[in-house]
Order: C-alpha cells, then sequence, then structure tokens
C-alpha cells in the first residue's frame, strides 16, 4: 500500500502553450505527462499551488523509472513544501489530503527509511480523505492501485481492486460523465482513463487477458497514443509486485 501510493498517474489530450490562465492549468500538466513530456512539463509556470504540486508528482513519476533520484526527490519535497501547509491549513481538503498521500508515498521509493514518517501519515491522509469522501474516483484510484500493485502478503488484492475500479467506472458512466478529454481538471472531472489503465493492470494481473484488452482499448480511445498506458499494454512501467 505504502509503496503503491506513487504509482498513479493522469492524462490529458489537447496541446495548450506553456503560458495559460489557472483553469487551463491541469490540462497543461496532464497533457505534458500523458505524452511523457519531461521538457515541457518542467518548463510549465503555473499560478494554482495544486497544480504547483501536482507537476512535481508528474516530475518525480518521470524521473523514478529513469533512475534519476536526485531530481525525483527534489520534485517530491517541492511538491511536499507546498502540500503541506495548505493541509494544515485545511485538514478536511480532499484533493489536497490526496495529492499529499501520493507524494508521501512517492517519497519512499526514494527513501524507503522515512516510512515512519512519510508512509504512516501518507496511509493517514488517505484514509481521511476516504471517509470524508467515500465516492471519490481519486481515493478509489489511489488505494485500487496499492492493491494491485502489493503482494498478497502485504493486503494486495487485484479482484479487490478490480471491482472498485469498475464500481467507479459504471458510477461515472451513470451521471453521464465521461470524460473525453480524461483530465483532474474542473469539480466534477478527473481521470478515467486512470482507472482504466489500472483496471486493465488488475485484469492482467488476474490473467483476464480479454478484460485488459477492453480496458486498455477504452482507455486509449479518450488519450489516444498515451505513453502510460502503451506502457502497461506492454507489461512494462510501474510493477513492483514481486518485492
Amino acid at each position: 500500500m505504502l509503496r503503491a501510493l506513487a504509482i498513479v498517474a493522469a492524462f490529458g489530450l489537447v496541446t495548450l502553450s506553456a503560458h495559460a490562465e489557472p483553469d487551463e492549468e491541469c490540462l497543461l500538466v496532464e497533457n505534458a505527462f500523458a505524452q511523457n513530456q519531461l521538457d515541457v512539463l518542467a518548463g510549465l509556470e503555473l499560478s494554482d499551488p495544486y497544480w504547483q504540486a501536482l507537476k512535481q508528482f508528474r516530475l518525480a513519476a518521470i524521473h523514478i523509472p529513469e533512475g534519476r533520484d536526485d531530481l525525483a526527490r527534489r520534485a517530491v519535497l517541492d511538491g511536499l513544501a507546498i502540500v503541506n501547509p495548505i493541509i494544515k491549513a485545511n485538514p478536511e481538503g480532499v484533493e489536497m489530503l490526496l495529492l499529499g498521500a501520493m507524494l508521501d508515498g512517492q517519497i519512499l521509493l526514494l527513501s524507503p527509511w522515512r516510512f515512519f514518517h512519510n508512509g504512516r501519515r501518507g496511509l493517514k491522509r488517505l484514509n481521511t480523505a476516504e471517509e470524508l469522501a467515500p465516492d471519490n474516483p481519486r481515493a478509489t484510484l489511489v488505494r485500487g492501485t496499492a492493491l494491485v500493485v502489493l503482494p498478497g502478503i502485504f493486503g494486495g488484492d487485484a479482484a479487490e481492486a478490480r471491482d472498485r475500479f469498475v464500481q467507479t467506472l459504471a458510477r461515472e458512466d451513470a451521471s453521464g460523465q465521461r470524460f473525453d478529454q480524461s483530465q483532474l481538471c474542473a469539480d466534477s472531472e478527473w481521470a478515467q482513463v486512470d482507472l482504466l489503465n489500472w483496471l486493465g493492470r488488475a485484469h492482467d494481473k488476474l490473467g483476464q487477458a480479454e478484460g485488459a484488452r477492453g480496458a486498455y482499448a477504452r482507455a486509449l480511445e479518450r488519450s489516444p497514443g498515451n505513453h502510460w498506458v502503451r506502457l502497461a499494454i506492454d507489461g512494462r512501467g510501474y510493477d513492483w509486485s514481486g518485492e
């Protein structure tokens, strides 16, 4: 669960300039990450603290698998420096709690010895967010990702993750919120592509090839050529199931 807090990805489709109004900043971050455009992401000038912190999370998510630990650590610490005082001022802000949980998880990939600080705090933040907003799809993704990644002895359960993803996707579909651009933007919209991507990984772990293909296909319909979905299809990317 602790390591898996670091593995959440989100995707965008549109291409914008590197300077944007606050309501466009989420699209800038998500699009650059979806296409694995490190230089574009690093060069974004953002005004909203949430998107500033998310940018740091995304930068670390690109650096970590490439072994650029110093750059990844700097990005995570910069993200936490933004998020922590905001959470302290508003301990019931669900979105910041979840982003803080993801950043806390990321630092464990770089400094496992920080388990008792960042690990426990990250889980506390996730638990609090789930209590405050049990139907929040981002909370489903963070929890479900952990269930996919962890081995069973540490609480992993790909079948439970699959069911959580399916239920959340069904609820969003029923509400009519079909996120064609699949971004973490606006009050009621965010990354359906993420859910589909990890639903595919859950199916893969369960040996359900047909279900995996269907989930990945639906993800690529919403985010064609998405780098992280392509990695999942190829069986690559973030997967510490054997550790």
